[in-house]
Parts: structure tokens; sequence; C-alpha cells
């Protein structure tokens, strides 16, 4: 704009087209004719238009103090999120059973009365036609200065919003068909009913009387599926002058976000609340609210006889988490996973690498260089649980520890 200010402008469109080309089923022991659909040149389609912006704007006029500013939406990709196919895989449907002749093995014609239950021959989902692409909205703020002696320090702030998420939902059990209180019990850590251990029950909700057996899945946004995530990082670097260089970054999130499992420990049975009991121990419709930070230093040493050291250092904080359980009480589910204390009530054990790098090169004829090198990671040993547990019946058992010390001993040429 002037010598001071630059704008960046953007427009991105997307356009996704669900379809189905001609599909025949054939003929086989069940069904003597062959079943012939036709193409369907759209299933379903979106045409999503969205802005970026970027502004940076020069404090010092001389380059050296920089506000940014950025501001962008995104649209996610549909995937493979939802089975609009009649001619899905694989057919089958469910029969009783008359064994005529009593022989214990089933022949053709011995199928009595259709069963509940078939697959094939019908959509598995049907499509809200108003179905809208989940939204990533990204907001970010930064200050950049460049100080002496080649260093630079920036510092800035991140808001994160996930909007629009949607999923196979089940329109005869809608959120409100949960209305029946029933009272869990918490078997406690141990995951024995009636033990000393026990928790404190929680107050859930079964389905009503009226509602029906027979799925009707339909793929739709979820009401109360937002996330968002707000993130301050400050940074300094040194450029490589007088032998040496730096890097040094500190990071804090604030974390409120919509999911079912956390390194693979499932904490609820949705990752967005289709039921009352997915909003148990959460924050406001359903999402988790906690914090987390990370600290690094990296740097690189030229030293005598063309030896270079190249440490690492990275402390992290421990994933916030709480105990969950397993309960068969409930009318709607064969087991149901329930959250029985907040996130954050427990954290897992804070993680501290040390790895370093010690090269020694030496220059061949015109551009090429051999050079031996030792890399030792997890220099100092530590041993941090990464990974525990969170289910009553092993709670708090150790399923992943930081691998131990490695030393690894390797040679490059370059040319």
């Amino acid at each position: 704009m002037n010598g001071r200010l630059t704008v960046n402008l953007g427009l991105r469109l997307d356009r996704y087209r669900v379809f189905l080309p001609e599909q025949i089923h054939p003929a086989g022991r069940f069904n003597p004719e062959p079943q012939v659909f036709a193409a369907i040149a759209n299933v379903i389609d979106w045409n999503v238009i969205v802005p970026r912006i970027g502004v940076i704007h020069d404090l010092s006029r001389d380059g050296r103090s920089l506000v940014k500013l950025s501001y962008g939406t995104y649209s996610v990709a549909p995937g493979a999120a939802f089975n609009a196919n009649v001619n899905s895989s694989p057919w089958w449907t469910r029969h009783k059973w008359s064994d005529d002749d009593g022989d214990g093995e089933w022949e053709p014609g011995e199928e009595a009365a259709r069963a509940s239950g078939t697959h094939g021959g019908s959509a598995a989902d049907a499509i809200d036609p108003r179905l809208k692409l989940p939204r990533l909205n990204e907001l970010g703020a930064w200050f950049e200065r460049e100080l002496l002696g080649n260093l630079a320090l920036r510092t800035g702030v991140v808001w994160r919003g996930e909007r629009n998420h949607f999923l196979r939902q089940d329109l005869a059990r809608p959120f409100e068909a949960f209305s029946a209180p029933i009272v869990i019990p918490d078997p406690g850590p141990d995951g024995q009913p009636r033990t000393s251990d026990d928790g404190a029950p929680l107050l859930g909700y079964e389905l009503g009387p009226d509602v029906s057996a027979e799925p009707h899945n339909i793929v739709r946004n979820v009401p109360r599926s937002d996330s968002q995530f707000w993130t301050w990082d400050i940074t300094a670097s040194r450029r490589l002058s007088h032998h040496w260089s730096l890097l040094a970054a500190f990071d804090h999130v604030w974390n409120q976000d919509q999911t079912n499992a956390y390194f693979g420990q499932s904490l609820r049975q949705n990752p967005y609340p289709l039921t009352p009991n997915d909003l148990l121990n959460a924050g406001p419709q359903g999402r988790y609210e906690f914090r987390t930070w990370s600290a690094k230093i990296a740097g690189t040493y030229e030293g005598p006889w063309g030896v270079r050291l190249t440490p690492y250092l990275r402390h992290q904080a421990g994933q916030p988490f709480g105990r969950t359980f397993i309960t068969t009480t409930l009318n709607y589910g064969n087991v149901v996973r329930i959250l029985a204390e907040p996130i954050g009530t427990r954290r897992m054990d804070n993680v501290t690498i040390a790895d370093l790098r010690v090269e020694k090169g030496i220059r061949l004829s015109g551009s090429r260089r051999v050079a031996g090198f030792i890399d030792v990671f997890n220099l100092l040993n530590a041993n941090p649980e990464q990974t525990t547990s969170w289910s009553s019946g092993t709670f708090l058992r150790p399923l992943s520890i930081v691998p131990p010390r490695i030393a690894r001993l390797g040679l490059k040429f370059d040319w």
C-alpha cells in the first residue's frame, strides 16, 4: 500500500462434487437376477468461497520492528465420511431359520420370516441436503523485532476455531430422546463395583420409552460441536555468527475442543455430543478445557579443528487427563464409556529430552566434504511415562515410556 504497509488479499474457491457411477450387482445364490443401479451425477455438492488476508506494518520505518496480522478461513474436504451408495458391499439379509427337517444344517427354503437387519440395496446413510462442510477459521497477530548482535525476537497469538462438524446420526435417537434419568455407578480405579474405591455415582440419561429400535442414519451437522484453541508463543533466534547460533522458543496452548480420545485413550462414546452422557465432566457444550505448554532450545557451536556441536533440549507438559470407566447399564449400547472426572484432574508426566550431535568434518578438493558424526538421543536417559491407561481396571498402568538413550554413528559425504 505504501512504504510501511503491505497487504496480501486472497480468495479461494473449492468445489466438491460427490457422485456415483452406474453399477451392477451381479446375480448370485440369493438374487437370481442382476440389479442395475443408474449413475447419480450429483449426490451432493459444495461451492465454497473462503477469504484470506495478511497485513504487515513497519513500525520503526527501517524494517526492524514489524506487526503482522492474518486472517483465513479454510474449508475441509468431505473425505469418506458417509456412504450414500445403494450398492454398498457386502449384501446380506437376516432371517429366522426354520430347519424343517431337523438335521441342524441350513438348506435352501428353510429361511423363515425375515428378522431385523439388512444391508445392501439401500443407502447406508441419507445426507442432509443442508449439510455444510466443516470450516476452520484462524486469526493471528505477531510482533517481530530485530535486535543487535544478529538476534531477533518474535511473539504472537493465534486463535483457531473449528465449525460445522458433521457426523452420521440416528434420526430415531436425537439428543432429546435421551430423556430417562438413570444413576450410573462408578466402579472406581479398580474397575470392580461395590468396593472401597468406588467413585460417586453420576447422573446420566437413557433412551426414553417411545424411541424406535430401527435406525435411520443421516449425515448432518452436529449442534454443540464447535472447538477453539488459543496459542501464545515467543521465539528468540540468533543467526550463525562468531561460530555459534541459537534458537529458543516457548508456547502455551489453551485448549477447548471436542473429541472422544487423546493418545488413543477413549473418553466418551462419541467425538461430538450426541447424548447427554457425552457432556459428563466436560466443559461448556461438551468441550474439554485444559492448558499445555512446551519449551525448546537448540543451538550450533563451531569449535576448533572442524568440530561442530549441535545440542537440542525440549521440555513439555504432560497431557491432562481424567479417569474413565465402562458401563453396561444403559439401554442404548452394549458398552458405553463414561468420563468419571474432568480432564485436568490428573496430568501425565512432564517430558524433558536432551539430544546432542558431535560432528567432525574434513574438506576435500573443491566443494567436497566428508564428515563423521555421533548422535546421542535422550542423552540423560530420561524415562517418564508418555502414556498411561486412563480406564478403570487398568488405571495408571504404563502403556509407553520415553525410549532409552540411543547412540548412532554415521559418515556423510557432501559434494
